[in-house]
Parts: C-alpha cells; structure tokens; sequence
C-alpha cells in the first residue's frame, strides 16, 4: 500500500496510512508491516495506537540498530525510517556509556530534529543542542 500526505504533518499523516493499515488488515492478519519505517505492527499494537486522536509518535517512524564489536562494544548506532518519510537518517559513531545508557531518548530527539529539518539537503552535521544544556 501506498498513500500521498494529505495533512502535510508527517507523523500525523503516517497515523492515517496506519489506519488504512489497520483496515487492510481486517480480522484475519496478524501483523502489519511498514516498509518505510521497518516496523511490525500487530493488530494489538494497531488498535492501541489508533484508539486515541494525538499523532503518531517518532517511535512509529523510528528504528535503532546498533553493531557490536567482537567485545559486544557499540561501535555504531544507526536509524531507519526517516529517509523514507521525507528527513534522513543517522549515525552515532562510537557513542558512550552514557550515550548508549539513553539511545532512545537520544534518537527521539535527533528524529525529531530530523523531521523538524524535513527534506532540506541533509547536512553532514547539525546542531540540534549545546553542550552544558540540559
């Protein structure tokens, strides 16, 4: 299934597709999958997320893949999702402890950031904080 933007919201715009989703899916599918953000949906899953109004959060859009040295040390963290939606995806190089301790937290924000910069040219760097911030 494809579907064109219609509010010009991504994240509002990708509940709508996981409603259609939802509906494709009827009674008889038992997960849904979305290409663009390599995410497994299970009707459950659907059902919560579509029970409420608010938009889809960046963790719809969002995966984090990380790869391992042969000491099991992160060596890279890595997105995908959000070039396919319109922003552009991103590395953490050798990220740590405390990096690795809030991956998550820190990939909503760079997502966010992502989706704020929408499909301008992506940059090799950008700001998005400051250090001493918090």
């Amino acid at each position: 299934m494809h579907m064109r933007g219609r509010h010009e919201h991504i994240l509002r715009d990708r509940k709508m597709f996981l409603r259609f989703l939802r509906a494709a899916m009827g009674e008889d599918g038992v997960v849904a999958v979305d290409l663009l953000a390599r995410r497994v949906w299970t009707r459950d899953e659907l059902d919560i997320e579509l029970s409420h109004d608010a938009d889809l959060d960046v963790e719809g859009v969002l995966s984090l893949d990380s790869v391992k040295e042969d000491d099991d040390r992160v060596f890279w963290l890595h997105t995908h999702g959000l070039s396919g939606i319109g922003a552009f995806d991103f590395s953490i190089f050798d990220p740590s402890p405390e990096v690795l301790h809030n991956c998550w937290e820190l990939a909503r924000l760079l997502a966010f950031s992502a989706l704020e910069a929408g499909s301008s040219r992506p940059q090799s760097r950008f700001k998005c904080f400051r250090a001493g911030i918090r």
